[in-house]
This record gives structure tokens, C-alpha cells and sequence, in this order.
């Protein structure tokens, strides 16, 4: 499958995937804030998929835009805290152990 990058001010800009056929089948955009030089989303669509967003905040994704609605994400340390209202739990060595979701669902890993 041939795949098409687009370049702006040396930043890449866009991809795009074609299928053997030529029809395009994934679309990836890049945003970049340029006075810093730091990449602050990326938007994929596919033919079969809705459009998905994700923004950043520094280094790590700071939301998700998906099915019209934004799942901000936090942070403590490099674990994620919140997705969402889902929350999220972890032992003393950083291992996940719990997962709470917004249905009040808990997931326990052992």
C-alpha cells in the first residue's frame, strides 16, 4: 500500500494510505505548535472509522476527541490517573491493580 507523507516547514504535516486500488483508505494529520517545535495533536480518520483526536500537553496525550465526545486524561508521574471518569490504581512498584470505570464498573488485575 502505497503511502504519502506531507512535509510543512520540516514538519510532517499529513499521511495518507492508499489501498492497491488508489482509493485512500487512512488519513493522519499532524498539528505542531512551531514556535517550540512541539507536536500538539494528531487526527486519524479511516474510511471505516470515525475521526479520532488526540491532543497533547507536553509529552504525553493530554485528551482524546472520539464519537463527539473529549476524554481528558491525567497524570500522576508518567502513570495515568483519570481517562475520562475512568479511574485508574496502582501498587507501590507502579503496577495498574484497579481499574474504576464511569458505570462505577471495577476491574481488579492481579
Amino acid at each position: 500500500m502505497p503511502i504519502k507523507y506531507n512535509y510543512e516547514n520540516g514538519n510532517l504535516k499529513s499521511t495518507n494510505i492508499k489501498d492497491l486500488n488508489g482509493n485512500v483508505i487512512s488519513n493522519t494529520g499532524f498539528t505542531h505548535n512551531f514556535s517550540d517545535d512541539r507536536l500538539t495533536a494528531i487526527t486519524l480518520s479511516t474510511s471505516t472509522m470515525p475521526s479520532v483526536t488526540i491532543s497533547y500537553n507536553g509529552h504525553y496525550p493530554s485528551s482524546i476527541y472520539m464519537n463527539n465526545k473529549t476524554r481528558a486524561i491525567t497524570y500522576e508521574g508518567k502513570r495515568i490517573k483519570t481517562y475520562g471518569n475512568n479511574e485508574y490504581f496502582y501498587n507501590e512498584e507502579g503496577i495498574r491493580i484497579k481499574k474504576v470505570t464511569e458505570a462505577n464498573k471495577t476491574h481488579e488485575y492481579i
